[in-house]
């Protein structure tokens, strides 16, 4: 097997993978709400996030297998990858198909309880055939995505990800000029989905040189990997309800119409995530090799680096969206949505802050075979999810929506970072150290002040330029730039070449 690649390369072709339909569809959004509606683009951006969702019906195989083929190549037992293939696609197949047939099963009954406008009601049921349709190539497709993860090759991963998401703005905006109604663009959805399973295949099968999936030990692969994948299953399962519950408690308790208002904002500001989602794929497959002992949280070490950086960067982009959220939204969408939507936008910035420094943790903790940590705390944090957003969104309406998210996240990000501390037998202070808990103590007060900023846009301008000097000169006092020299150096290792069955 060849020398892996740096792992920082990794995260820039995952994060280049990420900003690129992001970029289309910052720029796209203004369009597409327009020539839909709010109500459309709210029932839209539910379709958009089943497709995307639907991953997580895979009972947590897609991880699994990314985690025992990464341990299959280090030992290099290539013999083994093919049985784990095909126990890995029988379940995924299964499970997909069994929640594809549920979902149109209960179809006629989504448009009432979401409370869709009559205009879209005749639309909802086959757009939820539709759907149900595409879920077992999504979970399909992900188990072939999984071996090119555990291979470590992002960038041919990416050449399927960046178009597949794409498409899932281009779609609709096309859709908007040709007339398309939201069935039409549901089914464009799927052949896009059923492409990308072709295309993730065969590049699997050319990485593997010539992979084929056999079916021998099937019980034992599939108990292993659901061993492992059933706690992550629980995530995969749950974590979707703690992420995106106020998506349907808002038009179950006001409106699809403020829906798309709150949509707006969090399609913006989600996008802070990217980063260290594309961090937390990098080093998935890496963390998975090693022991608790072999864990390293030193000063110097490759976590604590993207940690301090994934601070000092972000500050900037949090207490843009507190500062000048009224502004942007204002210019970006229109009075409207600012005045619906910009508080929600100010705290969902805030909740995207500490989920981004979560995910590091949890690509750690889950890594470290640890993913039941993660699921009992999901099997928690729904229902007080589900009560702090009814809550909020019956007492303070998408404000509260927004300020029950980050509470939620708050705690999950708190927590993650305890389950690494009992993993690998540390106090939280041997993990954020207190020249980091420094620097995010500032990064917090900063954000807190952004919030009782007045005046001018002229004077808030300048609030954010001084307030995002802070962190970052205490950032280059404690450190200097020698976290950047060892990026730099990281970057510059190759990426992976190619696996040979014999690995």
């Amino acid at each position: 097997m060849r020398t892996s690649g740096s792992v920082v390369k990794h995260t820039l072709a995952n994060f280049g993978g990420l900003m690129i339909p992001a970029i289309v569809g910052v720029l796209s959004l203004p369009t597409i709400k327009d020539g839909y509606g709010t109500a459309g683009w709210g029932l839209l951006s539910l379709i958009i996030y089943v497709l995307l969702s639907a991953v997580m019906f895979d009972f947590g195989v897609g991880l699994g297998t990314t985690k025992f083929v990464s341990m299959a190549l280090k030992q290099r037992d290539g013999q083994s990858i093919p049985d784990l293939l095909g126990a890995a696609l029988t379940i995924a197949f299964t499970v997909g198909s069994v929640v594809g047939l549920a979902l149109a099963a209960i179809s006629p009954f989504l448009g009432t309880w979401l409370n869709v406008p009559q205009a879209y009601q005749d639309q909802v049921v086959p757009i939820c055939i539709a759907l149900g349709a595409t879920i077992p190539v999504v979970t399909v497709g992900a188990i072939f995505r999984s071996l090119l993860e555990a291979a470590q090759r992002f960038d041919l991963m990416n050449l399927v990800k960046v178009p597949t998401s794409t498409i899932l703005i281009l779609i609709p905006l096309v859709g908007v000029f040709a007339g398309w109604s939201l069935i039409t663009v549901t089914i464009l959805f799927a052949v896009a989905r059923v492409l990308a399973l072709g295309s993730y295949a065969a590049l699997a099968v050319s990485v593997y040189d010539g992979l084929r999936p056999r079916w021998n030990n099937l019980n034992a692969n599939a108990r292993k990997l659901l061993g492992f994948g059933g706690w992550v299953s629980v995530s995969n399962i749950l974590n979707p309800v703690v992420t995106h519950a106020e998506k349907l408690i808002i038009p179950s308790f006001i409106s699809i119409t403020l829906l798309g208002f709150y949509t707006a904002a969090y399609e913006i500001v989600s996008r802070i995530a990217s980063l260290p989602f594309a961090i937390a794929v990098a080093v998935f497959p890496r963390f998975s090799q090693d022991q608790a002992s072999e864990f390293d949280v030193s000063e110097n070490s490759l976590v604590q680096r993207m940690l301090r950086l994934l601070i000092v960067m972000y500050v900037p982009v949090v207490a843009g969206f507190i500062y000048l959220g009224n502004a942007f939204l204002t210019w970006y969408f229109d009075a409207e949505t600012a005045l619906y939507a910009t508080s929600a936008l100010q705290l969902l910035a805030v909740a995207f802050f500490f989920n981004s420094l979560a995910y590091i943790f949890l690509s750690a903790v889950q890594g470290l075979g640890r993913p039941d940590l993660k699921a009992k705390w999901d099997m928690v944090s729904v229902p007080l999810t589900i009560g702090l957003g009814i809550g909020g969104v019956v007492l303070f309406g998408l404000d509260g929506a927004a300020a029950s998210k980050m509470i939620v996240t708050f705690l999950d990000c708190t927590l993650l970072l305890l389950f690494l501390g009992s993993i690998l037998k540390k106090q939280p202070s041997d993990i954020i150290p207190a020249k980091t808990l420094a620097l995010l103590v500032v990064a917090c007060g900063v954000f807190i002040a952004g919030f009782f900023i007045d005046g001018t846009i002229l004077f808030r301008v300048v609030a954010l330029a001084v307030a995002s000097i802070l962190p970052a000169a205490l950032y280059y006092f404690l450190w200097g730039n020698s976290d950047i020299l060892a990026l730099a150096r990281d970057i510059s290792l190759p990426f992976r070449s190619s696996i040979t069955a014999e690995d």
